[in-house]
């Protein structure tokens, strides 16, 4: 067995030696001064460093590369100028230079070479080694894109979303965005998503926000430079998780679907209602105008593009209690908020009595109940006191009969030092609004309303804080049920703390899930 030092005696040469051997003959090339007479020479020496360029990271040796590129580009040779460019742009074996950079994307582009003329388009709109100059920057954009560039497409989306050398047109963004999202780019992918998730320039629509934060996720696995996939990966996963927190269960499982089966335009674009795309036409086009977006491109299976799909009824769901036999419930205003229709978890129809927008409570009215919560008399809760919560968090991914939760009263008042609200850290999920809040002798002192925004606060803070969340507090509850002279649920209230499987059990038969349908 060899040890590890040994030397390949089949050779003369030690490893090393061979492996300089490529670098020497084009050194002895250089100085006899026939460097790359035979153009294929120089395609030889672009392709070897592209290929040094794709080495792993700790191997690799971008300065030699840069050498063979800047041979190769002796020959005319427009990837070579525009990886030249990349070397003076990231001080690639010399000392970086931005003008330098600039003037080989020129030539590369005018030459015809598509990402040159995305890179030169980006130099002329920050003005990076060149004079700042946004309009001849999307022309080189349109170019790119039509080209087949996707990084193109995505930059030409977001001068028209700034209304950066070109007029400010948000279906013109939507379209470039979605052409550069069905070319498989992750940071259109993510654009789109975002803009889904806010209602930028497309229909706000947190599943679709939810389906292309995932694609966007996959898409960026694929990505060779492993920091920038890394930081793609992880937008898309803080913009998965905000869109998820607004879907209800079965809009979470439809988006999980939808990504699982994407293919290019089968998630078709979806803008504001009553906007259009414009029609342009050869008599329209002003001479040197921007290129319209292409035609959605075909599916892989090779059949049509997906048509819009009809809208279909938005739902959202959350949780409830009834406080009266009659049949009284309470929620939060924000589950009932402009709903054509309130169900129940079993299918009856509930009515909207009242609400009270600054505690975020609603009053609704079904059919009798054999079971009502008890509300505690004393109202003021206790910092510390160990309280329960019982919903329907994540409905039709999480069981349906309920979800009960455990922790405690960690602040008397909410976001804000809001007097209406206590802060609880038992863990909330989506769905669990309006539940019930109960302490530990089965009598509700609160609402369950919100969480915070855990990724809103540590891009302020650069913290995630851990299970801060809110309930309303029993004052706002009993004043508004004391309003409309609800017939509340009365029984003594026992001795001793109850054991949690009592207490759900006693939840479980009190509280429901409401569907509002918008």
């Amino acid at each position: 067995m060899r040890g590890a030092d040994s030397r390949d005696r089949t050779s003369p040469h030690p490893p090393v030696m061979r492996s300089l051997a490529p670098l020497l003959v084009l050194l002895m090339t250089l100085l006899s001064g026939q460097a790359f007479a035979d153009p294929s020479a120089a395609d030889a020496a672009l392709r070897e460093g592209e290929r040094m360029l794709r080495v792993p990271a700790d191997s690799r040796d971008p300065g030699a590369a840069c050498e063979l590129f800047e041979q190769a580009s002796r020959e005319r040779l427009p990837r070579a100028w525009w990886r030249l460019a990349q070397c003076h742009e990231r001080g690639w074996g010399r000392p970086a230079d931005k003008r330098q950079a600039a003037d080989w994307y020129r030539r590369a582009a005018e030459a015809g070479f598509a990402y040159a003329q995305t890179a030169y388009g980006l130099a002329l709109q920050r003005g990076d080694g060149v004079d700042r100059d946004p309009v001849t920057a999307a022309g080189w954009f349109g170019r790119a894109a039509l080209a087949g560039d996707s990084n193109a497409a995505l930059a030409l989306a977001r001068a028209y979303e700034a209304g950066s050398g070109v007029e400010r047109d948000t279906v013109r963004a939507a379209q470039w965005m979605q052409h550069a999202a069905d070319r498989r780019n992750p940071a259109a992918q993510l654009g789109l998503a975002q803009w889904y998730l806010t209602g930028q320039m497309v229909e706000r629509s947190p599943l679709y926000a939810y389906a292309w934060a995932q694609v966007a996720a996959e898409s960026a696995l694929r990505v060779g430079d492993a920091a920038l996939a890394d930081a793609l990966s992880q937008r898309a996963a803080a913009v998965r998780r905000q869109a998820a927190g607004q879907l209800t269960g079965d809009q979470l499982i439809d988006g999980q679907r939808m990504s699982r089966e994407w293919r290019p335009q089968s998630l078709a674009l979806q803008l504001p209602p009553g906007v259009e795309p414009p029609v342009a036409s050869a008599r329209s086009a002003s001479p040197g105008a921007l290129p319209a977006p292409p035609a959605p491109v075909a599916t892989d299976s090779g059949a049509a593009p997906a048509q819009p799909a009809a809208p279909r009824p938005r739902s959202t769901t959350g949780s409830g209690f009834f406080v009266s036999r009659a049949g009284h419930l309470i929620t939060n205003e924000h589950v009932v908020r402009d709903c054509r229709d309130i169900k129940l978890g079993d299918g009856q129809v509930a009515e909207l009595i009242a609400i009270d927008r600054r505690a975020d409570l609603a009053l609704l009215k079904a059919g009798p109940v054999e079971h009502a919560a008890v509300l505690r008399a004393d109202a003021r809760p206790r910092q510390g006191e160990e309280v329960l919560i019982y919903g329907f968090p994540l409905r039709g991914v999480l069981s349906s009969s309920g979800q009960l939760g455990a922790g405690m009263v960690t602040a008397l008042s909410g976001l804000r030092d809001n007097p209406l609200q206590m802060q609880i850290d038992v863990p909330v999920q989506s769905g669990n609004s309006g539940g019930p809040l109960i302490d530990a002798h089965g009598e509700v002192i609160g609402v369950v309303v919100s969480k915070l925004n855990a990724l809103r606060v540590a891009q302020v803070t650069g913290d995630i804080p851990q299970n801060v969340n809110f309930a309303v507090a029993a004052a706002p509850l009993k004043s508004l049920i004391a309003a409309h002279a609800v017939p509340l649920a009365a029984a003594l209230r026992p001795s001793a703390p109850l054991a949690r499987e009592l207490i759900a059990e006693a939840a479980r038969r009190y509280t429901t899930a409401v569907l509002c349908a918008r």
